[in-house]
């Protein structure tokens, strides 16, 4: 399922249009891109080196060491954020230089994103083009790290790895890079004796390191169910490529990427799948990689890992848009290569023109194939979430769900959109289709809501989310309930033990990125828990500095720091920040906090939806008479007659479908 919130201005027809199920964390800290130290000459003979920051001592030291040595060395020291033309620079760096070095340590092994781990990622793509046993890289290890338990691309680790404790005794691993320079073939940068005896060769007299395999693939239903109309089951995966081939007769590398759809196609695809589905794409790409629909897939599952934000890095954003454009520059009337650039336009560029494009291209593709289902979804998705194509997203998605292996996501997609529309009735039928045909953690959610928001039956809420995989509840999707389910009954306690349970930092809810502690400072100060509270929001004002640097004008964070700043008695630091907020238009029910309770009713007042009366605003953050009786934030107005007045006249709305055929 995935949702929308539909902002603006609603006379005009002018929408923001902005996908909502983003759910899923991911770490947060992001590598800063590195300026290099000087524009360097385009050179066939130099040598990159990628680290992480902070092993810049130990890169600096190798680095002098090559030069001294006579070798050409790219290679930077500043921590400066570089803009379009920097990244292009390195990006052609890359391309040219003749051996790039990745320094792997500790560092490289906490950081799960990070600059260098787009430059590794483009090194990676580029042995895909090289004949096997070429010398391009050579990893060097500057501390205890283990090959075997280094996240590296496999690339990395089918070649000799050089141990340079700190960065020390680089001098004659100078004098090697500047002989292998020289054309020798038998210094680093060699395959390893185990990759040199599958491609029948003789391998050199060295010891062999251990081989690097997948990361432990992590468990949890937790990943959209948007992924589950990817594709047909494997078995049909000859025909939906064009091949016309039975599958037994596809090649190796289309051998894998069917598995992969098989993964995909699962209607609770968990992050596992997805892990796996890259590791077989990764190997479809090593085997093939002149064929467009291997790249194609890949690309998809880019995407899923960029929308659903498992991984929203750099390097994998730009793996996503990389394999589309390689896709399409392979096969570009192949069907996979057209769907997979529509798919990373819609869910992975983000962008209105784009969209556009994608509707385009969708289109084309159902004229094609009328009853695709990865087509039908994708169009449908789009389609439903404008308001002037409503109508026609609903029937593509009734279309799907007359396939039984996709009724399930087609009607929870339908529910969230009637859903976000204020069309509550209707929602909750298409929910209840959806449950029927088969209940999981996606449209347990909608319900979920259904019952906190439309009903105010937190008894039905708690249950439902007792249904709930235990596993989903590890993942952000998961906690973002549980923390509201808890916190609207009441119950502080529960909310502490699921956020204790998390190592991570930061909880991605909807359309939020939250500090674990800010939740966990509401929780105890609701748990009367006042020391601990202080020590919280002390502990998420610190967190929120890092992203409102690089974002100053992020709106959402403002107005948690205005929060954080308030519980902890600092007024005027508090009220400073909140006018930023409400000059970024974005004050939401601060109102209710910095102002009087006759300011924020008429507040929400004003957010009234024409033609849905029954509710206040728009999308997730839709205000019910439920809502605003259950909402903790809506505690200081609970004896504010004005308010109440509110309350009782929305509760006297007909809840009765509000979109009709002809205007949503």
């Amino acid at each position: 399922m995935a949702g929308f919130e539909v902002t603006g201005d609603t006379q005009g027809g002018n929408f923001r249009v902005s996908c909502w199920h983003v759910l899923w964390g991911t770490d947060r800290s992001k590598g800063s891109p590195r300026m290099p130290e000087s524009t360097p000459t385009p050179s066939s003979r130099a040598v990159f080196l990628s680290y992480a920051s902070q092993d810049a001592e130990a890169a600096k030291r190798i680095c002098d060491a090559l030069r001294a040595a006579g070798v050409e060395v790219w290679f930077d020291q500043n921590e400066l954020v570089g803009g379009d033309a920097w990244d292009q620079k390195i990006r052609s760096q890359i391309k040219d230089c003749a051996l790039l070095i990745p320094i792997i340590s500790a560092a490289t092994q906490a950081r799960t994103e990070g600059y260098f781990r787009l430059e590794w990622r483009l090194a990676d793509q580029r042995t895909h083009l090289m004949a096997k046993g070429r010398p391009f890289l050579l990893p060097v290890v500057i501390d205890d790290t283990r090959d075997a338990d280094a996240q590296v691309p496999d690339s990395f680790t089918e070649v000799q790895w050089t141990r340079l404790k700190g960065g020390e005794g680089a001098e004659k691993f100078g004098e090697r890079v500047k002989t292998l320079l020289g054309g020798a073939k038998t210094v680093g940068g060699a395959l390893r004796p185990d990759v040199m005896e599958k491609l029948g060769r003789e391998a050199p007299p060295t010891v062999k390191h251990s081989s690097h395999w997948l990361l432990p693939v992590i468990a949890g239903t937790v990943i959209a169910l948007l992924a589950t109309v990817l594709s047909r089951p494997w078995e049909k995966f000859a025909t939906s490529t064009g091949s016309g081939k039975p599958a037994a007769s596809l090649s190796e590398a289309r051998q894998l990427v069917a598995k992969a759809w098989v993964l995909l196609n699962k209607p609770e695809m968990a992050r596992e799948e997805l892990d796996a589905a890259d590791d077989l794409c990764k190997r479809a790409a090593a085997l093939d990689s002149t064929d467009g629909d291997v790249w194609a897939a890949w690309s998809t599952v880019n995407t899923w890992y960029v929308f659903h934000n498992l991984d929203a890095s750099p390097s994998r954003r730009e793996a996503a848009r990389e394999d589309a454009s390689r896709a399409m520059q392979l096969a570009p009337q192949s069907f996979e290569s057209r769907l997979a650039q529509a798919l990373y336009w819609v869910r992975g560029e983000m962008d209105v023109l784009r969209k556009r494009d994608a509707k385009r291209l969708l289109r084309e593709l159902l004229r094609e194939r009328p009853d695709e289902p990865r087509a039908l979804f994708t169009l449908g998705f789009l389609l439903v979430a404008d308001k002037s194509t409503f109508w026609e997203g609903n029937d593509l998605l009734e279309r799907l769900a007359k396939n039984p292996n996709f009724t399930a996501v087609a009607l929870d997609e339908l529910g969230w959109a009637h859903y976000f529309y204020g069309d509550f009735a209707v929602a909750e039928t298409a929910a209840d289709r959806s449950l029927s045909a088969h209940p999981y953690w996606n449209n347990l959610g909608l319900k979920i809501t259904l019952a906190e928001r439309v009903h105010g039956d937190m008894n039905l809420a708690s249950a439902l989310l007792d249904q709930m995989p235990a596993s989903a509840l590890q993942e952000d999707f998961g906690v973002g309930f549980a923390c509201e389910v808890y916190q609207w009954r009441r119950e502080p306690r529960r909310t502490i033990k699921v956020l204790e349970g998390l190592s991570r930092d930061w909880i991605h809810y909807f359309f939020d990125d939250f500090p674990k502690a800010f939740l966990l400072g509401e929780a105890r100060l609701m748990a009367k828990q006042n020391s601990a509270a202080q020590r919280d929001f002390q502990r998420a004002l610190l967190l929120l500095e890092k992203p409102l640097t690089d974002d100053p004008n992020n709106g959402s964070l403002l107005r948690m720091k205005a929060q954080a700043l308030r519980y902890l008695g600092e007024q005027e630091a508090a009220e400073k920040t909140y006018r930023l907020v409400k000059e970024l238009g974005v004050e939401d029910n601060l109102s209710i906090i910095f102002e009087s309770p006759a300011i924020a009713v008429a507040y929400l007042r004003s957010m009234t939806d024409e033609p849905f009366g029954s509710s206040l605003g728009t999308g997730r953050m839709r205000y019910t008479a439920a809502s605003l009786r259950l909402d903790p934030y809506f505690d200081p107005l609970r004896e504010d007659p004005t308010f109440l007045a509110l309350v009782a006249q929305l509760d006297a709305k007909e809840k009765a479908p509000f979109i009709g055929k002809k205007s949503p």
